[in-house]
């Protein structure tokens, strides 16, 4: 039997499928709340336990049957508490609300999310006048949670685009 150890990634590809355009602005420290460069500091809590490779802490969620590895065992360490573990539970919340079929301002703002988070987003709504309220929602959303630039983005982690299609050769 095989373990496989689960630290959130499900809430992590599930952000990742769930949001395919990227945003073009960040925000920063500016006096209006908007602006280019995000800010150095982290938003994140104290880190108080960080990724154990030998999963000392961590506890079963179950076994699964895996086309590819056989049986597995999924666990889970209930006290990680670093950056990205951080990042997927404020995503997981965001992506649940929303599922529920809640207005994306009250679930960002009812969140666990860090509040200069909660900001950002709430400044690049404000500020996106082009479109309807949905897309500038999740144009905020993106480029605050998902961008890489962004300061609350998933620490360590880099959205891969898709590699194109070859082109087919023509005989």
């Amino acid at each position: 039997m095989r373990h496989l150890r689960m630290l959130g990634i499900l809430g992590v590809v599930g952000a990742m499928l769930c949001v395919s355009a990227c945003a073009d602005a960040t925000v920063s420290d500016t006096p209006d709340g908007v602006g280019t460069t995000p800010p150095t500091e982290s938003p994140w809590a104290p880190v108080t336990h960080t990724y154990d490779p030998e999963c000392a802490r961590c506890v079963s969620l179950g076994t699964v049957e895996l086309d590819h590895m056989g049986e597995v065992t999924l666990l889970a360490d209930p006290l990680l508490d670093d950056e990205e573990t951080q990042w997927i539970q404020c995503v997981q919340g965001f992506l649940t609300c929303v599922d529920q079929g809640t207005d994306k301002d009250v679930c960002v703002a009812d969140s666990v999310c860090p509040q200069p988070c909660k900001a950002d987003y709430q400044a690049l709504v404000d500020a996106d006048a082009d479109d309807s309220r949905l897309a500038a929602q999740w144009r905020a959303f993106e480029g605050v949670f998902m961008e890489p630039d962004g300061r609350c983005a998933p620490v360590g982690i880099v959205p891969v685009a898709p590699e194109p299609l070859p082109e087919e050769e023509t005989p």
